[in-house]
């Protein structure tokens, strides 16, 4: 019996370090994935426009997206297509690879915007989304990020909340629905990859 005991306490001791172990690496990975997507913003902010820029161009109602890549923001402009457009992506290249792609999306009616960053690394794989949702429905927004290995298992979800206009932290606010958004875990998965080859 006491041999019974001692092995299920070596077992216990034994699966609580295999666990803390296993949050540290965890806990290593989102710091790298954090140094990385820094330096990704480095990047981004230093360029005066995106390497490519990508709108769907489908009516708002329409059953299929219709991408199309520009030139430039100034040529989606030009194309009189942003204003009529709810959905634009902005990518930005490292090294000639694919490594940012910042979505906007809106409504018609101009009551909500959602923004979705992703960071992918230099093998198309999906570091970190960040997307906010700022809406007047009360007023709210509402800030996530999810962080994944490279091959694609989610390490790590953050949710915060804020007011609309004073940008100070709030309880949560909206519905489930209103935290689900759309992101890639690949850079190759873009809907507008394919249009870049």
């Amino acid at each position: 019996m006491k041999n019974r005991s001692a092995l299920f306490l070596v077992g216990v001791i034994f699966a609580a370090a295999v666990s803390a172990s296993g949050q540290a690496r965890t806990a290593r990975s989102i710091k790298v994935i954090d140094k990385y997507a820094a330096s990704i913003d480095k990047t981004v902010d230093s360029r005066s426009r995106p390497d490519i820029v990508a709108a769907d161009t489908a009516a708002i109602d329409a059953a299929k997206p219709a991408w199309k890549i520009f030139d430039s923001v100034d040529a989606l402009e030009k194309a009189g297509t942003e204003d009529d457009t709810y959905t634009i992506a902005y990518s930005w290249k490292k090294d000639d690879k694919l490594v940012a792609s910042r979505f906007t999306y809106s409504s018609p009616s101009g009551d909500w915007a959602e923004f979705v960053f992703h960071y992918f690394r230099a093998d198309g794989s999906l570091a970190r989304v960040d997307a906010e949702l700022r809406t007047f429905t009360d007023d709210c927004v509402i800030r996530q990020s999810f962080y994944f290995n490279s091959s694609g298992k989610s390490l790590k979800r953050t949710r915060r909340y804020f007011d609309l206009n004073t940008d100070k932290s709030r309880k949560p606010c909206l519905g489930a629905n209103a935290l689900k958004f759309e992101y890639f875990k690949t850079a190759a998965g873009l809907p507008f990859a394919a249009s870049l080859k």
